[in-house]
């Protein structure tokens, strides 16, 4: 039974020719090399590679473990077929990621995942900025973590240099294959990663251009994919059991799966060693299964222990009341450290403060001691002096009453000083004031000044000179009114004339502005009184239909009656036809003379009425043309009187 899960070390017959892995039978016991060579593993371990005639390997190789009824916990491959550890090294389970000797031979066989004729396409999002950025940051932290020797950054990997890389790839191909030297980079490493079973195919002209936009996101991939294979490798031959064995509840016993696999193997072992009997193996796994399951307890008896753990929890269930007490107890308890971690916080606080203060007044003391070694070593020369001087007691209340006058002296100057500063603050704090209303006077006549078109010396109105007035030191109000008043006075009485002219102007508009009105109002009554007789006609007009309307049915009845009145002649026509034919004759004459009349004195009053109406519409127009016309005189005055107001401002 295989234990280690490096790769396998398989001598070849030829010691010439490097075997690059070998291939486990299922039965797990006995392991073929790609000339047929056999390796028996009876009573010992994996020592770790496989030897090619005194050279190791690179390529690591994959054991087929068990399956213990759990899923794999090996990264996903990106493109290749199967699970568990085929997923991380990128080929099919028949080989486990190690190249046959007929691979080497470049023979593809078309059984299996080797001998498929389609590319395999990438799967993986590597043309997406963000999870470059996500690939180059975990490149970065693995570099970094394992201790890359050369400097390296976020900016360097997002376009690296060809070197560059070769060295990144060197370093976490070391993983594999310690002390690897890459003598010629683009040719090498291509085949590392077909040999590695990198499911997607690097080409050697990419090798050329490895930090241009359309190359670089393939190979940051690979050297992502070839990051996670050596993680995956590093974490699998540090023998964490998670890989292997279901993990269980208690953090302290042993797996089941680890206490029959380590069964399978010792008696494996021993049955490979020569025994036959293996009561000691059961008798050891049924007692680390009692250990598990039964607590440990020493008696062999697990009735006894269950009666009394039945007791136990007839006790415990008896006695109710402890829980609430306990949760109680906890909650005071959490109470009391959660008001205790406040006291040493604040305590800690408290301290800082109080070394801090201790800190200065320690500073505070040094100064002080400073300043008195200093006093007293003028004090000891003093006294040196006042020994060796020879003077009496007289010069000495003599020189002590000078200076007492002298402090005398010295205060009263003090006091006559604080006086003049007080004063001299207070006429500061009085300029200041001025000062302020100064300047504030200079502004608004420096933007009147702009307003009037005085600033700058350019101005329209300024002729060259400069009417800004400045607040400064070296020049005050007095300098300004003497090189202004001059020119302020010559351009006020231009400005009043100019005022005065465009006053009279003003009024001269204004009062042929009220003559248009007057017109224009003149015109608006006479044009309301046309319209008023037009109406008036209009009225006539209506009248003179109607009445025309009522004539002709008047005539209209007089002819129906003259109609049945001739209808009753023709009944009595056998009386008097003739006289009957003179009459309707005569009759027919008189209404045909009548209707003739009538017309014309239609056609007659609607020709005088069309002419009357034409009269009125051409006056009318005529009119609306005036008002027109006096209307824009009027717009035309006012702007200029707006104008001109405003050339006055």
């Amino acid at each position: 039974m295989r234990k280690s899960v490096g790769p396998l070390r398989v001598r070849n017959e030829d010691p010439n020719q490097q075997t690059r892995g070998g291939k486990r039978s299922s039965s797990g016991s006995n392991v073929r090399s790609s000339s047929g060579s056999r390796l028996s593993v009876n009573n010992r371990q994996s020592t770790g590679r496989v030897s090619t005639g005194g050279r190791q390997s690179g390529i690591p190789t994959h054991v087929h473990r068990p399956s213990t009824g759990r899923p794999s916990v090996g990264r996903p491959s990106y493109g290749g077929q199967g699970t568990g550890a085929s997923h991380k090294f990128g080929s099919n389970t028949k080989n486990m990621g190690i190249p046959s000797y007929g691979q080497l031979n470049k023979r593809h066989s078309s059984i299996g995942g080797r001998g498929r004729t389609t590319v395999p396409k990438e799967c993986r999002p590597i043309s997406d900025k963000s999870y470059q950025q996500r690939s180059i940051r975990k490149l970065c932290e693995f570099l970094v973590e394992n201790g890359y020797p050369c400097s390296i950054s976020h900016k360097v990997l997002q376009s690296p240099p060809n070197k560059e890389y070769y060295k990144m790839f060197e370093f976490i191909y070391s993983f594999l294959v310690p002390g690897i030297k890459i003598t010629k980079p683009d040719e090498e490493i291509p085949r590392i990663f077909k040999l590695l079973g990198y499911p997607v195919t690097i080409t050697k002209s990419a090798m050329y251009t490895v930090g241009s936009l359309h190359t670089w996101p393939g190979l940051l991939a690979a050297l992502i994919w070839l990051q996670e294979l050596v993680i995956s490798i590093q974490e699998l031959e540090s023998g964490d059991d998670n890989y292997l064995f279901t993990p269980d509840d208690d953090f302290d016993s042993v797996p089941e799966d680890k206490m029959l696999y380590l069964y399978v193997e010792k008696t494996y072992k021993a049955y490979l060693s020569g025994e036959d009997e293996f009561d000691s193996y059961d008798h050891a796994l049924s007692q680390a299964i009692k250990a598990k399951y039964c607590g440990g307890s020493s008696s062999g008896d697990p009735l006894a222990d269950i009666n009394r753990l039945q007791q136990e929890l007839e006790l415990l269930e008896q006695d109710s009341d402890l829980l609430p007490k306990l949760k109680e107890q906890k909650a005071v308890i959490e109470s009391d450290v959660h008001r205790f971690t406040d006291y040493l916080n604040k305590l800690e606080s408290h301290t800082k403060t109080q070394l801090h203060q201790l800190k200065e007044e320690d500073e505070e003391v040094s100064s002080l001691n400073v300043k008195l070694e200093s006093l007293s070593q003028k004090y000891e020369n003093m006294q040196v002096i006042c020994e060796n001087q020879a003077l009496t007691q007289a010069d000495i209340q003599r020189i002590n009453q000078m200076r007492k006058d002298l402090q005398n002296q010295i205060d009263c100057r003090e006091k006559e000083k604080e006086s003049l500063d007080k004063e001299m603050w207070k006429i500061e704090t009085d300029v200041a004031k001025s000062r302020e209303k100064i300047e504030g006077i200079s502004r608004e006549y420096n933007s009147l000044a702009h307003t009037l078109k005085l600033i700058p010396s350019t101005a329209e109105n300024a002729q060259g000179l400069d009417y800004e007035m400045k607040t400064s030191h070296q020049s005050t109000m007095k300098d300004d009114m003497e090189n202004m008043k001059v020119s302020l006075t010559q351009f006020k009485k231009k400005c009043s004339a100019a005022v005065r002219r465009k006053e009279t102007e003003k009024l001269n508009q204004q009062s042929t502005l009220e003559m248009i009105r007057e017109t224009k109002n003149e015109a608006i009554e006479e044009n309301n009184a046309i319209e008023k007789k037009l109406k008036q006609k209009e009225e006539e007009l209506d009248g003179l239909k109607k009445m025309n309307h009522r004539e002709i049915q008047m005539i209209q009845e007089e002819i129906e009656s003259e109609q049945n009145i001739i209808l009753e002649l023709q009944k009595l026509s056998l009386l008097g036809n003739q006289e009957a034919l003179k009459d309707l004759r005569e009759t027919q004459k008189n209404c045909e003379e009548r209707y003739v009349a009538l017309d014309k004195m239609e056609r007659i009053s609607i020709n005088n009425l069309n002419v009357l109406v034409e009269n009125i519409v051409q006056h009318k127009t005529t009119q609306q043309f005036q008002l027109e016309n006096y209307t824009e005189l009027s717009r035309e005055i006012h702007k200029k009187l707006e104008n001109d107001y405003k050339d006055i401002c």
